[in-house]
């Protein structure tokens, strides 16, 4: 056989797996593009948004009232005795508990040692009645106390008694909304409540008044602090603009750019979006969301654009209320053709409106104190969701639209607010599997079948 068709035969079979493998590639690239650029140009981080976090701390410190315990007995040999475990320090009431009679001679022989071995001298205390009390006070945890009641007229008398006073450690409360309170019982302890502990504080990019000075996730040691997120307002994302300058994420609002803190505690993410927190990182002409009618705004400035008038099949922008001022939001209606603004006073539309303490609502456009947010069923199961099912996106929406009610589109109507939870990253999965079944498929049509070889007649 010609060995120049031989060699022309391999080149094409070589050059067959050309297209396939180049198809693959561009498939390979453009799933990867469209989940890099989506993640890159995502400008809202995961986490809970929330305004005005209330931040407070455990502290494990002595209760307020002592602990008096019962009356224990005394071996006659003597022994020796310590504090109880929960407390630094107690007092200790040593008595008789039977009545011999005035005849009766008794004796209570007593030391108070540290526990390195140093003591302090043998104390004994004759002609002790059966009301006679002898109290040792302010016993220290490091020390240890040898405790014996002697014979009395060779009779041995076993009924001394012990008693220990002192004042349990338990974790006390520190906050701006309810002062400084005893918050768990002799019993809990300096342990933190099931309920408390998904709350704990493990960093925080916002400064926190007083540093926590344990990291302890169980139990707190005596006299060490722990901070803890108690109370904030839920955050509407929908009105917040998350813009990206000079490679710093941020928000815009009222013509100011503002960081995005982040609080992290042992259950989620808290992602702070409040003007009394965040830094100021620029002033800018205006917000990427911004609208007004014949302007546009690009790169945080207004550009004019071509005018046009307004109908009722082309609606002004900006027909849904955008903040204006501090205490301002503006809407535009289509008058005589003409976009004409309008104006709703609300109390507040930044932290800067509201009272030393209080804080906006962006949900309300109100002033308010901190509270611990109220969400629905759905809203929870939606950020367990967004926990469990990274890769699908889950966020909870809020939207607003008009459907086909003519007024709501002229802005007479306010529009329906609808509710919902998403899965941001579906359409990214789906366009992706659809261009590797469209690829797969034209490899398989663009392979031809093998031919089976002839042979040779003899």
């Amino acid at each position: 056989m010609n060995t120049k068709y031989i060699e022309f035969k391999k080149k094409r079979r070589s050059k067959k797996w050309i297209l396939p493998i180049f198809i693959i590639l561009l498939l390979g690239i453009g799933i990867f593009a469209l989940f890099y650029f989506d993640i890159a140009q995502a400008v809202i981080p995961t986490g809970e948004y929330i305004q005005s976090p209330i931040m407070a701390y455990f502290e494990c410190s002595p209760a307020t009232s002592p602990i008096v315990g019962l009356y224990s007995f005394v071996l006659t040999s003597g022994d020796w005795y310590t504090c109880p475990e929960n407390t630094d320090e107690c007092d200790i009431n040593l008595k008789i508990n039977v009545d011999l009679g005035f005849l009766a001679y008794r004796e209570l022989q007593y030391e108070k040692c540290d526990i390195g071995g140093i003591c302090y001298g043998l104390i004994t205390e004759r002609g002790m009645q059966d009301n006679h009390v002898v109290t040792l006070h302010n016993i220290r945890k490091d020390q240890k106390v040898w405790v014996q009641y002697k014979k009395t007229f060779n009779v041995n008398v076993g009924d001394g008694a012990i008693q220990y006073s002192y004042k349990p450690f338990v974790l006390w409360k520190d906050s701006i909304l309810s002062g400084r309170n005893e918050y768990t019982s002799e019993e809990q302890g300096c342990k933190y409540p099931t309920s408390d502990r998904g709350d704990l504080i493990e960093s925080s990019t916002i400064p926190i008044v007083i540093p926590f000075d344990s990291v302890s996730t169980t139990k707190l040691e005596p006299y060490k602090t722990r901070n803890f997120v108690e109370s904030f307002i839920p955050l509407s994302k929908e009105n917040v603009q998350f813009v990206t300058y000079n490679n710093k994420d941020g928000y815009c609002i009222n013509n100011k750019i503002y960081n995005i803190d982040t609080i992290e505690t042992l259950s989620t993410t808290y992602r702070v979006v409040d003007t009394n927190f965040n830094t100021l990182i620029a002033n800018v002409d205006c917000c990427p969301a911004d609208v007004e009618p014949n302007y546009k705004c690009e790169n945080f400035k207004w550009i004019k654009i071509e005018e046009t008038e307004c109908s009722l099949f082309n609606p002004c922008e900006g027909v849904e209320p955008q903040t204006y001022s501090s205490k301002k939001l503006v809407f535009y209606e289509c008058i005589n053709s003409q976009c004409v603004a309008d104006y709703i006073n609300v109390e507040c539309t930044d932290d800067f409106a509201c009272d030393v303490g209080w804080h906006c609502d962006t949900k309300l456009w109100e002033c308010v104190t901190g509270v611990t947010p109220s969400i629905t069923d759905l809203e929870k199961e939606c950020l367990e969701k967004a926990e469990s099912q990274k890769l699908m996106g889950w966020e909870w929406r809020t939207k607003t639209r008009c459907g086909v009610n003519p007024l709501c589109w002229v802005g007479i109507m306010q529009p329906k607010i609808e509710e919902f939870c998403k899965p941001t990253f579906l359409i990214y999965w789906v366009v992706g599997g659809s261009i590797l079944i469209l690829g797969t498929l034209i490899i398989l049509v663009s392979k031809k079948p093998k031919q089976k070889r002839r042979k040779k007649r003899k």
